[in-house]
């Protein structure tokens, strides 16, 4: 899984295209859930074991949209926890971080 957008990293010039979430916080205390994706120069990179620029994209929520991510349903058939986190991070970040609303799934 990947979101796949072509952006211009920190205004150097030099675009990366392909975004993998990597860090994913639920903080239960204090109601926030938090998204970190990571940009690589491409899927072919990714794939070849290049690492990753220094580019993040981030999505937050807390309070009632915390609720509602949180109390989200469970796709069914879904039996571990990676089934049901992984999709849903992908979702929440389109959802919730305006530069990659518009990415493509991969």
């Amino acid at each position: 899984m990947a979101l796949v957008k072509s952006t211009e990293l920190n205004n150097t010039g030099v675009v990366g295209e392909y975004f993998k979430n990597f860090h994913i916080d639920i903080n239960v205390l204090h109601e926030t859930i938090k998204v970190q994706a990571i940009c690589y120069k491409d899927a072919a990179a990714r794939d070849a074991g290049k690492a990753p620029t220094n580019f993040r994209e981030t999505a937050e929520v807390s309070g009632e949209d915390f609720a509602t991510w949180f109390n989200a349903p469970i796709p069914e058939g879904a039996t571990t926890v990676g089934e049901v986190l992984l999709p849903m991070s992908y979702d929440f970040v389109k959802q919730n971080n305006e530069n990659l609303a518009d990415a493509v799934d991969a």
